[in-house]
């Protein structure tokens, strides 16, 4: 009796139930939403650190699935989804689909959770006259987030180059220098960037990065390190055994290294001249280098090695 076996509809190459792919629908859905809600998600799900304190506690997780809906394109929400896919379907066969989601999730509530710490500072240590005190600003997207997963991403590929602004950076420097240009954005041109988010999410990824994977990385890495090491020396014995000049080599290299560790030229003939094959029909001078492997499997390097020395010493 044949079964058929299901496929799952896939997605850039991941199932469609994949964490990764999830995740996507769950925001593209929700930015669609907003088309048809008049702000009213942004009031009632944005992370508006007033309305938290009077017990809108939902809000420090459900900002994160919010977008700007500014502009003809949806640029925040595409930006979010690239970084978001582009270190996630790196990182999830190094770290699993549970610890994605973990860490995913984990840094959206460490953004939010800055971002409620800095709009406290503010509202105990910096009062304002006039304008819109911090407490009372929206947050939302999944920024925090990818800062999370940025953060750990550089520290599992270091040297991995990324392209910033159509700059590349190592892996390893992303994080800040992309805090230090959102630093500089807000700035400058006042732009609504919030990197009290991005600094939350960054440190919630070094901290998870810690706390649930740095013990599995430097168990895995011993792990390959030694099985890398058996490859090795099985590759070595290998090529001695498919080497018949193998023999020959190794009586040359205890030669060369016994005769530097003699003190003079007659220390030298004394242990060479015994060594000599007779009418060997020795390569020219300048052709000899007890480092290439042609001399090395030569049995007439002992000749080759007594000539040289008397050309030293002559």
């Amino acid at each position: 009796m044949s079964r058929r076996r299901s496929i799952s509809p896939t997605l850039f190459g991941f199932s469609i139930f994949h964490p990764l792919n999830l995740i996507l629908f769950i925001n593209c859905f929700i930015f669609i939403l907003q088309q048809f809600a008049n702000q009213q998600l942004i009031y009632r799900f944005a992370l508006i650190p007033e309305l938290f304190l009077r017990g809108s506690y939902w809000q420090i997780f459900t900002y994160g699935f919010l977008h700007s809906t500014d502009g003809f394109l949806p640029f925040h929400l595409l930006m979010n989804m690239y970084g978001f896919y582009m270190l996630g379907s790196i990182l999830e066969p190094v770290i699993g689909k549970l610890k994605l989601t973990m860490l995913y999730f984990s840094a959206q509530l460490g953004g939010g959770i800055v971002v409620l710490l800095f709009a406290l500072f503010d509202l105990n240590f910096s009062p304002r006259e006039g304008g819109i005190p911090y407490s009372a600003i929206p947050t939302i997207g999944a920024s925090g987030a990818v800062f999370g997963l940025l953060a750990v991403f550089g520290i599992l590929f270091p040297e991995m180059e990324l392209f910033l602004l159509f700059f590349k950076i190592t892996a390893k420097n992303a994080v800040w220098i992309s805090l230090f240009i959102g630093l500089a954005i807000e700035f400058m041109f006042s732009s609504p960037v919030s990197n009290s988010c991005h600094l939350g999410g960054a440190l919630t990824g070094f901290i998870f990065y810690k706390l649930f994977l740095q013990d599995k990385v430097q168990k895995a890495n011993k792990t390959a390190n030694q099985i890398r090491k058996v490859i090795n020396k099985f590759q070595e014995i290998q090529e001695h055994k498919n080497d018949p000049f193998e023999k020959q080599t190794q009586s040359n290299k205890t030669l060369l290294r016994h005769l530097d560790s003699l003190p003079n030229l007659d220390e030298k003939e004394k242990y060479l001249n015994p060594l000599q094959v007779q009418n060997a029909n020795i390569c020219p001078p300048k052709t000899f280098n007890p480092e290439d492997s042609f001399c090395l499997r030569c049995e007439w390097l002992p000749n080759c090695a007594l000539r040289r020395e008397k050309e030293k010493n002559s």
